[in-house]
């Protein structure tokens, strides 16, 4: 883990830009997962999302210091996740120990 916090320590928004699928989750994808995600230059994103067993297709912006993961849907609301990315892999947890893993596509 902490390469991992090392590797992303000087990532940002910019190092997002493309589209992601999920490999994996934790618990379950019924719980909680990120699908796809598509982050866009200039800070918009889509993704294909669930939480807490509601599934949404959204959009909105985005922002991404290297460690923290901040989804803003257009419908409104702010969502903080944990994040790192370390080459083609990123990491997005919630804080209640669930897990999405992506690859770049």
């Amino acid at each position: 883990m902490a390469a991992s916090v090392l590797a992303a320590g000087g990532c940002t928004k910019g190092n997002l830009i493309g589209n992601w699928e999920m490999t994996r989750c934790v618990p379950n994808r019924e719980v909680f997962s990120i699908e796809r995600i598509e982050f866009a230059d200039g800070g918009a994103y889509e993704a294909n999302i669930c939480l807490d067993g509601r599934r949404a297709e959204e959009a909105g912006r985005y922002d991404f210091d290297g460690f923290y993961l901040y989804l803003m849907p257009s419908g409104g609301g702010r969502r903080k996740f944990d994040a790192f990315r370390v080459g083609s892999s990123l990491e997005i947890g919630d804080g209640k120990e669930r897990r999405a893993y992506l690859r770049r596509r």
